[in-house]
């Protein structure tokens, strides 16, 4: 309540049930007030041979953050995809994630839309981004959204992109 008492630390089995699961990466959670819920979503790998570095986005559901719903898959747009965060836009909720793929290679960011923060996730958009970035952060500014972002080779820096529709991209990295 105050941000400086906490309580105990507590671990999430969000993988206890997916068994081939090697890792729970950028995990975010987002409240859904119709349901009265949080979906904590995060991108996991697994173990099957040839698909180590095949991420899928996955999630669990509480309401009180003491008991969950089993592991579900969350988003697949049929490519490797993590580093995704999720906000409402007007009535619909917006996913910007990463497209994870090495070859073609990408390491962009995308769009993708639902009526609900739990999906079904439709209408993924082409990259907005170059190539070599992670870990957006969406923000609004007047009638403007701001996504923030991690450009992670040389030249290393943070960068931004602008947008009023989701479709149409300017680079704010300058401003």
């Amino acid at each position: 309540r105050d941000l400086k008492t906490w309580s105990p630390q507590q671990a999430i089995p969000v993988l206890a049930d997916q068994p081939l699961a090697r890792n729970a990466w950028a995990p975010e959670a987002v409240y859904n007030p119709v349901t009265q819920d949080w979906t904590i979503f995060w991108a996991t790998t697994n173990a099957a041979p040839g698909t180590e570095y095949d991420h899928r986005l996955y999630s669990i559901s509480t309401r009180d953050w003491l008991t969950f719903t089993p592991a579900r898959l969350f988003f697949d747009p049929g490519f490797s995809s993590i580093d995704s965060t999720i906000l409402k836009v007007g009535s619909q909720w917006l996913m910007v994630f990463k497209d994870e793929r090495k070859e073609p290679l990408m390491k962009r960011l995308r769009v993708a839309w639902a009526n609900a923060p739990e999906g079904p996730w439709t209408r993924v958009s082409e990259p907005f981004t170059e190539a070599w970035v992670e870990g957006p952060t969406v923000l609004k500014i007047g009638r403007w959204w701001w996504i923030y972002f991690d450009h992670y080779t040389k030249p290393q820096h943070y960068a931004a992109m602008q947008t009023n529709d989701f479709a149409t991209w300017t680079d704010a990295t300058p401003q």
